[in-house]
């Protein structure tokens, strides 16, 4: 069935509609004939790897089926650039092994090296770019090769100790949702999150001790939080969420399950049942439309940084929420 999403055919005939337009029926080509790029022997898969934005280094296996590459949410890989049609290109195997890409009627084209295409073979260590910025790399390896730099890539955007993302992988990843959450006016919260007196806690019980405080916190934030749902560690004993979809009150409500949940927790430490409390400031975009820059990722940090520091200063263990007085 075709539906209102634009549609190509192997003539080349377009019949627009609007890019951003919601649809299950994703547009495809049928495989090309395109002169086949040979595949090296003793090469097992075929993967392309991010090369810009806040994935850089994710790599994607490409299977029978193929893999889409755009903004929608069931692509196979969701690129954060509203430069990027929903469903922007696709990369597929043709008959003989070899492998293609299609541009899937892009509103601002897919490129091979400097080369806008509409369809063209690759080769192992091409370059791919969709619209003007996102850029990745085609590549053919064996299995050893992409299971070593998958564990490369986790450990690089993940805490080592709490296993939640880390604060580089927070600074380029919450500016992308940020920016895709305002062009799509949706809403987003960004909660601060601080495990109160933690020194005295590391003083008291040992910095073992701490260590398993931050990773059973990290644990609990995980298990509250939807898989859309951005945790990292923001540094030493601070934690950030960003909860797209949310409204300030939707995020009020949240902050205060993750401080019921966690004041519940004992863990063990020195034959001792060891307690942890935290406290949340809690930031929405969309609480100052009429301040220029009022929702970017800085201003958005500082917001919820500032009702922190208010809920540690009248008493710790609670939800700050509000603007200041």
């Amino acid at each position: 069935m075709l539906s209102a999403l634009h549609r190509c055919t192997t003539m080349g005939s377009v019949v627009a509609a609007p890019p951003d337009e919601a649809t299950d029926d994703i547009p495809r080509r049928n495989t090309p004939l395109l002169p086949s790029r040979p595949i090296p022997a003793g090469v097992s898969k075929a993967t392309v790897t991010v090369l810009s934005g806040a994935d850089a280094g994710l790599m994607l296996a490409v299977g029978r089926r193929g893999v889409i590459l755009g903004r929608a949410t069931d692509a196979d890989l969701v690129v954060d650039d509203v430069a990027v049609s929903r469903h922007h290109a696709r990369i597929a195997p043709a008959p003989d092994g070899s492998f293609f890409v299609e541009d899937l009627c892009s509103a601002n084209g897919t490129f091979v090296g400097d080369r806008r295409i509409s369809c063209a073979p690759l080769a192992s260590g091409d370059r791919l770019q969709l619209g003007p910025r996102y850029r990745l790399r085609f590549a053919l390896i064996d299995a050893a090769d992409e299971s070593v730099h998958q564990r490369l890539y986790e450990s690089s955007v993940h805490d080592g100790l709490t296993h939640v993302y880390n604060r580089g992988y927070l600074a380029g990843r919450l500016v992308a949702q940020l920016d895709h959450a305002r062009s799509n006016h949706e809403d987003a919260v960004l909660l601060m999150i601080d495990v109160d007196r933690f020194k005295k806690l590391n003083d008291c019980h040992g910095h073992l001790a701490g260590d398993r405080a931050l990773a059973t916190v990290a644990a609990r934030l995980a298990a509250l939080t939807r898989v859309e749902d951005l945790v990292a560690r923001f540094g030493g004993d601070e934690f950030v969420v960003l909860a797209t979809g949310m409204t300030l009150s939707d995020g009020r409500r949240l902050a205060e399950r993750m401080r019921r949940e966690i004041e519940e927790v004992r863990f063990g430490a020195g034959g001792d049942k060891v307690a942890v409390t935290v406290s949340i400031g809690v930031a929405a975009i969309g609480e100052d439309e009429g301040e220029e820059g009022a929702d970017d990722a800085d201003a958005l940090l500082s917001r919820a940084d500032e009702r922190l520091l208010r809920a540690k200063a009248t008493g710790r263990n609670r939800v700050c929420a509000q603007p200041a007085p």
